[in-house]
C-alpha cells in the first residue's frame, strides 16, 4: 500500500514497451454507437412479474446524414439475417429517404456478443397543409414498426412484449421535444394493433373517419377535428395518384392471384388494399410459391 506505481511493465519481443506508447484500446461496434443511443426500453408488457426483464437500447439515425445512412445500411444487413424473428412487417426493407429517421432497439447477446434487433421503426417528418387556415402543420408519420417474435411460431415473444408501444412513446417524446411536431399519424397493421394504439394505456390515438389512419396530437393547439381535416385533405390530394399506382401494381399479378386478391379485398379501404398488395409484392420478389401467396390472401 502507498505505492505510486500503478502499471507493471511487461516484457515484449524486441524489448520492454511503456504503457504510454501502447496502442489505444480498440472500440467495439456497440461502443461506437453510443453517440446515437437515446434511451432504453424494456418488455414492460410481460405477463408475469417473475419473468426476467429484457432491456434494449434505442438508437436514433437520420437518413439525411451520410455517416448515419451508412450505419442504417449495416443494420439493414443485420436485420435481414434475423428476419425469421419478425412477422409480415420488415421496416428495414424501405429505402432510406429524405426526412426519414430510423429508431432501432437492440441489445448484445451476452454469450455470442452478436447484436440482436429488438424492434425497428421508420419515421417520416413532413409538413402538411391545414385546409382550415392554410398554415402548414409539422407532422410525424410512422411508416412501419415491427417487434421481434418467436422464430418457430411467429407468436409474441415475452422477452420483447410491449416494446412496440414503448418505442413509439419514445418517438413521440423526440418528435414533440426535438422536432416541434404537432401531430403524429400512422396506419395500424391490423385491428388488434388498432385497438391497442387507441387504448388509454397504449397511445390513446384517435381514428380518422373514412380512412385507415390513426392520429395523435402532440400539441394543445391541434385538435382532433383539425387533425381529421389535415388527413382528409392529404388523402383527397393523394388518392387519385394512389389509385393509378395501385392499378398498375395489381395488373402485374398473375391472373389467378389477381382475381383472388380482388375478391378477398373488395370491402377493404384503399390503404389496406395497398398494404396487402405490398406484402404480396415482397413475397413474389422472394419467389414464394403461388400456393403460399393464395393461402396468405385466403387468410386475410
Amino acid at each position: 500500500m502507498g505505492s505510486t506505481k500503478r502499471f507493471k511493465r511487461t516484457k515484449r519481443r524486441g524489448g520492454a514497451r511503456s504503457v504510454k506508447g501502447s496502442r489505444p484500446v480498440r472500440m467495439s461496434f456497440i461502443e461506437k454507437l453510443q453517440p446515437y443511443r437515446v434511451c432504453d426500453i424494456a418488455n414492460v408488457g410481460r405477463k408475469s412479474k417473475l419473468q426476467a426483464e429484457t432491456s434494449c437500447g434505442v438508437y436514433h439515425f437520420d437518413c439525411n446524414v451520410p455517416v448515419q445512412n451508412e450505419l442504417i445500411t449495416r443494420f439493414t444487413n443485420i436485420a435481414t439475417k434475423q428476419r425469421g424473428f419478425f412477422y409480415e412487417i420488415f421496416p428495414w426493407k424501405a429505402k432510406c429517404k429524405d426526412n426519414w429517421q430510423m429508431f432501432i432497439a437492440l441489445r448484445q447477446d451476452v454469450r455470442t456478443q452478436n447484436l440482436i434487433i429488438c424492434a425497428w421503426c421508420s419515421v417520416r417528418f413532413q409538413d402538411l397543409l391545414n385546409p382550415a387556415d392554410g398554415v402548414m402543420c409539422k407532422t410525424a408519420y410512422i411508416v412501419e414498426v415491427s417487434v421481434r417474435r418467436k422464430k418457430s411460431e411467429g407468436t409474441v415473444d415475452e422477452n420483447y412484449r410491449g416494446m412496440g408501444i414503448e418505442l413509439l412513446k419514445k418517438i413521440i417524446e423526440y418528435s414533440r421535444d426535438s422536432q416541434n411536431v404537432s401531430m403524429l399519424y400512422l396506419v395500424p397493421s391490423n385491428d388488434y394493433v388498432k385497438q391497442l394504439y387507441m387504448m388509454g394505456d397504449g397511445l390513446n390515438m384517435s381514428e380518422v373517419p373514412g380512412t385507415s389512419y390513426l392520429v395523435k396530437s402532440l400539441s394543445g393547439a391541434v385538435s382532433v377535428q383539425t387533425m381529421n381535416e389535415i388527413i382528409g385533405h392529404k388523402r383527397s390530394t393523394e388518392i387519385a395518384e394512389e389509385i393509378e399506382l395501385f392499378e398498375e401494381e395489381l395488373h402485374k399479378l398473375p391472373e389467378d392471384i389477381r382475381g383472388r386478391f380482388t375478391k378477398k379485398t373488395e370491402s377493404m379501404q384503399l390503404d389496406d388494399k395497398i398494404a396487402v398488395l405490398g406484402e404480396i409484392a415482397i413475397m413474389m420478389d422472394e419467389n414464394v410459391s403461388d400456393e403460399e401467396i393464395n393461402e396468405y390472401i385466403d387468410n386475410l
